[in-house]
């Protein structure tokens, strides 16, 4: 009378040869959106909806590790940086008498000196986008963030650069529409409209766009976010042969796993991670625990859409 999970290994001589499952603990969201459109393609609110009923796509609010990083870069642009710009990736010491010095490092404990911050976002550098943010002021990095559609609060200090902020997967894949927009702000669109047992039409939501930021600051982010699955922490997402931009994002002791992605015609966001925030394991980072996930959906849905 024991239950076991199977799945599906291969086939052999026309027979399936199975291996051993298990329900798994981690949970995890996915949202896709339309960027010029706003329209919610796909919700994944959980693994199993029987088991769980809450909605973590709109409402798990996690910590944004490095997928925060291209908001911050965006900025940066509007505030007369170029991709091109170059950074020192050095240590860094904050002193601080009440709280201890801070020292940030680099996810790899390595510095490579004068980086352009194309390749810096590419590789994911700490120490730069903590010197970017100090020299724009977190001040206009939070502004810019709430016009991306961001709703805080904000941790008004220089660890906002690192993704101490927490959002929700909704909130960060609209945001990453808008560069995937030319700088437009679709609102998210759940439901286009409701008819009656008539026909007629009781409510109607119709696309919404509104400018937030310039066609060329939103060209140059997704120009340095292509780099990022070109040659940087996301190369994974080439398996889908098609022009791809996008960021990784993991939290300290690998708690939070993320990918934000697009392509022209679909936004898509996927975070792992588990309720109660215990850590997914050791290099569990963004692109082995969140990454194939996205890879995966966005092969089934692209081919529908083309």
């Amino acid at each position: 009378g024991d239950i076991i999970m199977l799945k599906v290994k291969t086939i052999w001589k026309n027979e399936p040869v199975f291996e051993l499952e298990q329900e798994p603990r981690v949970q995890g969201a996915v949202i896709a959106i339309e960027p010029s459109t706003g329209y919610i393609r796909a919700i994944v609110g959980g693994y199993d909806f029987s088991k769980s009923e809450f909605n973590r796509a709109v409402f798990a609010e996690r910590q944004a590790g490095s997928v925060i990083k291209p908001l911050i870069y965006a900025a940066a642009m509007d505030n007369g940086y170029t991709p091109a710009s170059v950074i020192i990736d050095e240590p860094i010491v904050f002193e601080n008498s009440e709280l201890g010095d801070w020292k940030p490092g680099n996810y790899d404990n390595k510095y490579n000196g004068a980086t352009r911050l194309r390749d810096a976002l590419a590789h994911s550098r700490n120490i730069i986008t903590i010197k970017l943010l100090q020299d724009i002021g977190v001040g206009k990095a939070v502004n810019f963030m709430s016009d991306l559609g961001l709703n805080g609060p904000f941790p008004r200090d220089l660890t906002l650069a690192l993704g101490s902020l927490s959002l929700t997967p909704i909130e960060i894949t609209s945001a990453f529409s808008v560069f995937a927009n030319d700088g437009v702000k679709m609102e998210p669109i759940a439901v286009k409209y409701i008819l009656d047992s008539s026909g007629n039409t009781i409510e109607s939501n119709r696309p919404a766009g509104t400018r937030v930021i310039s066609a060329q600051t939103a060209f140059l982010a997704t120009s340095m976010l292509e780099d990022v699955v070109n040659y940087g922490t996301a190369v994974r997402a080439k398996a889908l042969n098609r022009p791809v931009a996008g960021k990784t994002g993991t939290t300290n002791d690998y708690i939070d796993a993320w990918f934000v992605g697009y392509t022209p015609d679909l936004a898509a966001g996927v975070w792992v991670g588990f309720d109660d925030r215990q850590t997914l394991g050791k290099r569990e980072a963004g692109s082995k625990a969140a990454l194939p996930v996205w890879v995966d959906f966005m092969k089934e849905t692209l081919d529908t859409l083309s």
